[in-house]
């Protein structure tokens, strides 16, 4: 099999999302659930400390007000993390993100072509891989990864490719969650 591509920036955020949350240990629901507790805790911290201002209860607003900051920090991390702004922004940064690649897949290899250069790697220097709903990450190292995009495969090409990764690479297969 052979899959020609270039990395647009919606693949490249989308991989390291779920390598983020792959490397985290946590799934979609459970990052949503602590987006969804962050924010109306926000609001219940940001709602008492008004109150306190509003009925000059300084007791209650020195107990409240250092974590309003706090909350309003991690709250606005979390959403900054979560739109991939820090990947978009090395996405744009780096000009070798945007060759064009071409990925071709024997049961021996994986070569890796760019037109600055080639690597083959041999199935055994792959430690894991995972598979998101846009990509399939096939990792090196715990934390170095390539992108193959699934657009740039056809449609019957995509179930072949994972059951060769999943006998390809012994390591068991994670399910990442974007």
């Amino acid at each position: 099999m052979t899959f020609r591509f270039q990395l647009n920036e919606g693949d490249y955020v989308n991989a390291q999302l779920a390598h983020l949350r792959r490397k985290a240990g946590a799934s979609g629901w459970s990052l949503a659930l602590l987006f969804l507790l962050l924010g109306p805790l926000l609001i219940w911290a940001m709602f008492h400390v008004l109150r306190a201002f509003v009925h000059h209860d300084y007791k209650l607003l020195k107990l409240i007000a250092p974590a309003g900051p706090a909350y309003l920090f991690f709250f606005l991390l979390a959403v900054y993390i979560w739109m991939g702004i820090p990947y978009r922004m090395q996405f744009r940064k780096r000009g070798s993100f945007r060759h064009s690649v071409e990925v071709q897949v024997t049961d021996t290899a994986l070569l890796n072509r760019t037109p600055v250069g080639e690597n083959e790697f041999k199935w055994n220097a792959f430690v894991a891989w995972g598979e998101s709903k846009t990509t399939f990450l096939v990792y090196t190292e715990p934390t170095v990864f390539l992108i193959i995009p699934k657009h740039a495969m056809q449609p019957h090409e995509i179930p072949v490719f994972r059951e060769l990764l999943r006998t390809q690479i012994r390591q068991p297969s994670v399910r990442l969650s974007v």
